[in-house]
Order: structure tokens, then sequence, then C-alpha cells
């Protein structure tokens, strides 16, 4: 990665400097090339990050709310948190897999192995980028099948917690703080 702080001390970098050093960063380690590319490799990420955050409010508030959500313990991975779900019967199997192949396929785009995570995987046994068997960044099916599943997902989850928690579901969005989900 270049460093836009190497210039001049008293050069302070520009949000443009910063951003091209950030691309060229994220070109030459992911195979990142295009803002299409970016976008979906972000989406996979924030996905999964959206997803976890819900699964996890599922858990505190079966849970009986002890505490605030924050210090919520166990701390868990979107697919310890599904584990957890599962284990205890809460959603249909469609929604746990769900759950299920958002993770796997973050992991998938984020763990060590995630080398050019726009190509098929060199390493047997480790794809990148694939959800439900399908490559995201390559077909454009496997990702609308993504989106679409992704708000499936939360919507199930979101519309349990408004149902067990309706005070909750109401400050949120009140506050703005967590619009109802479309």
């Amino acid at each position: 990665m270049t460093n836009p702080l190497e210039s001049e001390p008293h050069d302070l970098p520009t949000w443009e400097t910063l951003q091209e050093s950030i691309h060229c960063w994220l070109v030459a380690e992911f195979g990142l090339n295009s803002p299409r590319d970016k976008d979906i490799w972000l989406f996979c990420i924030g996905a999964a990050m959206d997803l976890e955050r819900l699964a996890v409010g599922v858990l505190w508030i079966a849970d009986g709310r002890r505490g605030t959500f924050p210090e919520y313990e166990p701390k868990m991975t979107l697919g310890q948190a599904n584990q957890e779900i599962a284990r205890r019967g809460l959603f249909d199997v469609t929604t746990r897999s769900i759950l299920k192949a958002v993770a796997d396929l973050r992991n998938s785009v984020a763990h060590r192995h995630a080398v050019f995570v726009t190509i098929q995987s060199p390493i047997e046994g480790h794809p990148i980028g694939e959800y439900k068997g399908r490559q995201v960044f390559l077909d454009s099916v496997a990702l609308a099948e993504l989106i679409r599943d992704k708000d499936a997902a939360a919507r199930t989850m979101y519309d349990w917690m408004a149902a067990k928690a309706p005070e909750l579901a109401e400050e949120a969005r009140r506050s703005g703080a967590h619009p109802t989900p479309p």
C-alpha cells in the first residue's frame, strides 16, 4: 500500500490521495478491480454484519433482554449466533440456511484464504465468493438471490423481535436508529 503520509510532513494528505491509496491496495490485495467488485465485496461483509446484529438481537430478546444490547454476552459471530438459533429451534430451516450461507460467504471473502476474491478459489475445498455454490462476483443471478435472501432473513428476524419487544421496535422506528425494513 502506498503511504500517502510519506510526503512532506507539512503537506496534509487529501481525501482523494487517501482514497486512491486504499483503491490501489484493494486492487493489489484482493483483485477488486472495479467499483462493481468492490460494492459486491462490501455487500458480502455488510450483509453478514447486519444479519449478525439481528441474530444476536434475537438471542438477546429470547434471553429476556438482561442488560443493554451492547453489553449482551456472549459475543458471537453470525455463524455462532445461527448455531445457537438452530439449537433453540428458532425460525424455520430456510431462514437458518440463509444465515449459514451468508456467514460462509462472508468468511470466504474476509479470511486468510481470500486472495483475489473475484475469481474461483485455487484452494480445493475453500470456495471464495460463493453463495449457495455460485460465485456472486461472476453470476448476477447468484448475487440477486443473495440480496433477496438477506432481505428475507432480516425481515423474518426483525418481525420476530418486533412481535416479542414491540416497544423496542417502536422506539427504534421513532428515533430513526433502525428504520423499519421495507
